[in-house]
């Protein structure tokens, strides 16, 4: 089923948890992956466009969690998978917003990991660049998108971005073998972070 909602909205995240649990019964496994980007050089960051990467990366994760989280530690427990970024761990410049709130997405999963345990994992996926049409659209304004792209793949030592299918596998790993694992990030990204 599908409940639309404004992930910035906590009365709406409330009533879609709510319907959500009212026609399920339980939640097994959370996937927080709204999100957005834009990159901005810090001098031309305004006020609404900082706000609304924090609310859209952040604060919506915050909601969601916190709507599902206490439900699932009173039940029968779960797995909440936090999508994060390989700018959850690195600084780039010009992403200032985009990289402080995904910053924030690893603070709030080890928080909530630990605040949710022994019946509710929490983790974080961190993909690099991935082929989706936010990507796209990310590199659409620079002068030469082709060179923006290769200077993209430049930076990841497997020499390529990854497909959606390679993150939605160490999400579905996290939520069903990972079992051990909570408040720990798993970098999905070619090695970026690792250089």
């Amino acid at each position: 089923m599908a409940i639309p909602a404004d992930v910035t909205d906590s009365g709406q995240v409330a009533d879609g948890v709510a319907t959500a649990y009212k026609s399920l019964g339980a939640l097994d496994a959370v996937i927080n992956c709204a999100g957005m980007a834009r990159q901005t050089p810090l001098p031309e960051t305004d006020d609404a466009s900082w706000q609304e990467t924090i609310d859209v990366n952040l604060r919506g994760t915050f909601f969601v969690c916190r709507e599902t989280g206490p439900r699932m530690a009173r039940g029968d427990g779960g797995a909440i998978v936090n999508l994060g970024s390989d700018l959850s761990v690195v600084g780039l410049g010009n992403w200032a917003p985009y990289c402080a709130a995904k910053f924030g997405v690893l603070g709030l999963t080890k928080s909530l990991a630990a605040e949710l345990a022994p019946k509710v994992t929490v983790n974080a996926v961190c993909p690099g660049p991935v082929d989706t049409p936010m990507l796209a659209g990310l590199l659409a304004p620079a002068s030469d998108a082709d060179a923006a792209m290769e200077q993209t793949v430049g930076r990841i030592p497997l020499g390529r971005i990854a497909q959606p299918e390679e993150v939605a596998d160490a999400i579905a790993f996290l939520v069903s073998e990972g079992r051990f694992a909570t408040g720990s990030a798993l970098m999905v990204d070619g090695g970026a972070t690792a250089i």
